[in-house]
């Protein structure tokens, strides 16, 4: 006799329902089983009731904590503790045959640890703790100024965005923990009930399936929890921020007094003579390195034609300085390309400048919005030209470190692949933020372009659309409501009630092609097709209504509680009226009375 088996006879009357159970016969063991799993709420069976399992560390030990409260997380983490020593204990004591079951054990409390250690971090005070962001910009009256601010209330506009699609991914996430946890579930009570039947043999393989099981819920329910605090943590971060109407009366006030000429001299001008310096100041450098890059390629080409029989390494040593010196000019040749747009960005400024004074000629602002709308098309192209080169850089990045990792350490190729690879990282690099850079500059000119809309009256078409289209957005994508953590937007609601409209319609119009298939094909009477068609007209209903309610992710398990009000309601309250349905229902299909 094993020892879980032993342990399991010794339970017996030792003040354990569940022992006790097991030392009924067979047959009484599986019915009080079946009823104690039946009865059990959610959380299921508690461990510690089961034969040679530590007890558990759930939620249900300590019904007085939310599970995702820091203490709650704390006394989870102490029963884990215990339960480790525990097993370790047993491993000390265990035989070749049941150490690899226990370290199995011992593994899968180790990931719920590791799930305990993820939540504490997010469960703590300082987690929590959402600072607001407020308004930052220069403490001036100048369109630099103004531009710096609307520069802030862009960056944070876009954070929100993002932080709205990581609440969704979240809510997600936390969606799959649930159905991954009811799954774990229903493999843990199967469990219990194989163990209730299992034969004397048996017996002991399907002790060891119900504590497997057991643990695999309890991961199961810890991700449920991590996922719920990942929720929580991502709504705090994007309920908790800065007032946009904060932004909004800062913008407007400076717009007003530079519209009074109380203009102050913006650092804003010096700010771009020092980013001019700096560029020029790089161009001289990186044509130095070109130079240099230059020699070291002709020296190269010079001994590979001096050698009668040229080694393949020197040829390779000769591509990789001819990607180097390719890559330094188109280092000089981005540079020159920001200084160029430099001069062109000055005029933006000088032109948003005089609109925001109220002092720019009107006889010219359509020249200025023709050529404002040129440019954002260059920037545009330009902007998508610079990252196709930034995506074609990271592969080329990633060949060479793949070249590297391949070559010996003492390799004469390996410093030259070096250097390739570093010009190849700063090109990169540069690339990116010219790529910021342009994204930064079209919004300026946009900025200049809205002004002088603003002035002429002139809004074509496409900003029309434009407009329109972001406005349908926003009102399509606004949350209503959640439930269960599930979000419910204006579009959802829109899809579900077009859905439930097809619905009715397509219910109508198959009853009654049902109704008609039983008249004329099976040959039924009148009264049974017609209540076939009307049966058939409710079940179609409740289906498009439940495909209605999956389209807005609406749970279907709030009808628990809405289910179990409503049979009371009818039993008590409904009772003529259901009877009445139900006999109308009978008359239809058998038509005893005409």
């Amino acid at each position: 006799m094993s020892m879980t088996v032993q342990s399991t006879r010794d339970s017996c009357g030792g003040g354990s329902a569940f022992g006790a159970l097991l030392c009924l016969p067979r047959p009484l063991t599986a019915l009080g089983l079946g009823l104690l799993i039946a009865l059990a709420p959610a959380g299921g069976v508690d461990a510690q009731e089961l034969p040679g399992m530590p007890g558990s560390a759930t939620e249900e030990s300590t019904p007085s904590q939310e599970p995702t409260s820091a203490e709650g997380i704390t006394a989870r983490r102490a029963a884990v503790s215990s339960e480790f020593q525990t097993v370790d204990a047993e491993i000390a004591k265990a035989d070749s045959a049941n150490a690899e079951y226990l370290s199995e054990i011992r593994e899968r409390l180790r990931t719920i640890d590791s799930l305990l250690d993820q939540q504490a971090i997010l469960a703590s005070p300082e987690a929590g703790r959402v600072h607001e962001s407020k308004p930052e910009g220069p403490d001036e009256v100048s369109p630099y100024a103004l531009h710096a601010l609307y520069e802030a209330q862009f960056a944070r506009e876009q954070a929100a965005r993002q932080l709205t699609q990581e609440l969704a991914e979240r809510r997600d996430a936390l969606a799959s923990a649930k159905e991954r946890f009811d799954e774990a579930e229903r493999n843990r009570r199967r469990a219990l009930s194989e163990l209730a039947q299992a034969e004397d043999v048996a017996r002991e393989a399907a002790e060891r399936t119900v504590r497997l099981r057991d643990l695999a819920s309890r991961i199961a329910q810890e991700e449920v929890h991590l996922s719920t605090l990942e929720v929580r943590g991502a709504e705090r971060a994007r309920d908790v921020d800065a007032d946009r109407a904060e932004f909004a009366e800062r913008i407007e006030a400076i717009r007003q007094q530079l519209a009074r000429g109380e203009r102050q001299v913006s650092a804003g001008v010096a700010a771009l003579a020092q980013r001019e310096g700096e560029l020029r100041r790089s161009v001289e450098s990186m044509e130095r390195l070109l130079a240099t890059a230059e020699l070291r390629l002709t020296t190269a080409k010079n001994r590979f034609s001096q050698q009668t029989e040229p080694s393949t390494q020197l040829l390779q040593e000769i591509e990789v300085l001819g990607a180097r010196r390719d890559a330094i000019r188109q280092e000089i040749a981005l540079a020159e390309a920001q200084l160029k747009r430099l001069d062109d960005q000055r005029i933006v400024w000088e032109r948003w400048d005089a609109l925001l004074q109220g002092r720019s000629p009107s006889d010219e602002l359509d020249a200025w919005e023709a050529e404002a709308n040129d440019r954002i098309d260059a920037l545009r192209q330009a902007e998508l030209q610079r990252k196709d080169r930034a995506a074609d850089l990271t592969r080329r990045l990633e060949a060479i470190e793949g070249k590297l990792s391949g070559l010996a350490q003492d390799s004469r190729l390996r410093p030259a692949l070096e250097e390739q690879r570093d010009t190849l990282r700063r090109l990169h690099a540069a690339m990116l933020a010219e790529v910021a850079s342009l994204s930064a500059d079209q919004r300026l000119t946009d900025r200049l372009l809205d002004d002088i809309h603003d002035e002429t009256g002139h809004i074509d078409f496409l900003e029309y659309v434009s407009r329109g289209a972001g406005a349908v957005r926003d009102v399509w994508t606004y949350e209503i409501t959640a439930v269960n953590d599930s979000p419910i937007t204006v579009g959802s609601l829109v899809l579900a009630l077009v859905f439930f409209s097809v619905g009715l319609w397509a219910s109508r119009r198959g009853s009654g092609l049902v109704g008609r298939i039983a008249e004329d094909r099976f040959k039924l009477d009148a009264g049974a097709a017609h209540g076939l068609q009307t049966l058939s007209f409710y079940a179609l209903l409740v289906g498009f209504t439940l495909l209605a309610l999956r389209v807005i992710h609406f749970p279907l398990t709030a009808f628990t509680v809405l289910g179990g009000a409503l049979a009371i309601g009818i039993g008590f309250g409904s009772q003529n009226v259901m009877n009445n349905f139900i006999s109308g229902l009978i008359l239809m299909l058998e038509r005893p009375v005409r």
